[in-house]
């Protein structure tokens, strides 16, 4: 997959706009907020930026030609439990929303979450110590 496959928001209004209509597809299983962070960078929508409080972070995402939402769901309140523990006990952690099929890019996070590769395709810098 060249990194020209997928596309990350980091513009919120056109991340809202992208995102418009979409609607769960599935759920992650074990996916981490820093797995997230490290797959595609920090989220794009924030807890400031919801306005019912249901969302306390988010990305938006084109993948293969579809956008894709990834989001926590219904931690009131509760970004330090988002950040610190969901999905580190392997259980349901994030939810991917879209408008199409999502089983491929669900594919794709688990087979490249922890791995040092990001959305841009590339290897994560090695520290040198």
């Amino acid at each position: 997959m060249s990194k020209k496959d997928i596309y990350v928001y980091d513009e919120k209004r056109a991340a809202l706009h992208a995102s418009s209509g979409s609607s769960l597809r599935t759920k992650l299983i074990g996916v981490t907020y820093d797995d997230l962070v490290g797959l595609f960078g920090e989220p794009v929508l924030k807890p400031e930026d919801s306005g019912d409080g249901k969302v306390n972070f988010e990305w938006v995402v084109d993948f293969e030609g579809e956008t894709f939402t990834i989001y926590d769901w219904k931690y009131f309140d509760e970004a330090d439990y988002v950040k610190n523990k969901l999905g580190h006990d392997g259980g349901i952690s994030f939810h991917i929303g879209g408008s199409s099929y999502a089983g491929d890019f669900e594919d794709w996070i688990m087979a490249n979450k922890g791995k040092g590769v990001n959305y841009k395709g590339e290897e994560e810098e090695e520290l040198p110590f």
